[in-house]
């Protein structure tokens, strides 16, 4: 009999040690997960600075030039230091384009009138491409700021504006600035 008693506990045991690892293989398995996300792109543009007032003046001789840097050529306009500062506050470098709602025909009137634009970093290191040369801007958009960063220390840039005055031009004048942003390569 103690054979036969040998062989109960042996099977039993070999039982039990095949449950511990059959259950062992059901519960005690990792397995892999998965976390997806998925994170936008986002061109974000804002005027900090959104009005330049040049105010009241008269054409002194045909035509005159007012500058937001502070010169007055022919006319008697108090000097201007300001511009518009567009920034950047996406979450991705952005080619700028820029153009006005008005010609500038219609905006300051007269013969001859123009609108004329200069761009540079208001933070250094802004913009890779930015030109300080007097540009017109007309109804047409242009691109005026390759690759604006968008990292909070450098994503900024300064527009001034020079307006060509003719003789026959009167009246107050308003135009809006047009900012629309691409993501940079």
């Amino acid at each position: 009999m103690k054979s036969t008693e040998s062989i109960t506990y042996i099977s039993i045991a070999v039982i039990v040690v095949s449950l511990f690892f059959i259950g062992t293989q059901l519960t005690g398995y990792a397995t892999t997960g998965i976390v997806n996300v998925t994170i936008d792109q986002s061109i974000v543009l804002n005027f900090s600075t959104s009005l330049l007032n040049f105010g009241n003046g008269t054409v002194t001789s045909n035509p005159a030039t007012v500058y937001s840097n502070g010169t007055t050529i022919d006319g008697t306009w108090d000097p201007v230091n300001g511009e518009l500062v567009l920034e950047n506050v996406g979450n991705v470098d952005a080619n700028i384009d820029l153009n006005i709602n008005k010609t500038p025909a219609v905006f300051i009137g007269g013969t001859g009138s123009d609108v004329q634009i200069s761009i540079s970093d208001n933070e250094a290191n802004s913009c890779d491409d930015e030109s300080a040369a007097w540009t017109s801007i007309t109804t047409s958009t242009q691109t005026v700021c390759g690759n604006l960063s968008f990292q909070p220390t450098n994503n900024s840039i300064n527009i001034d504006f020079g307006l060509i005055i003719p003789t026959d031009a009167s009246g107050a004048r308003t135009v809006g600035v047009i900012a629309t942003g691409s993501v940079a390569a």
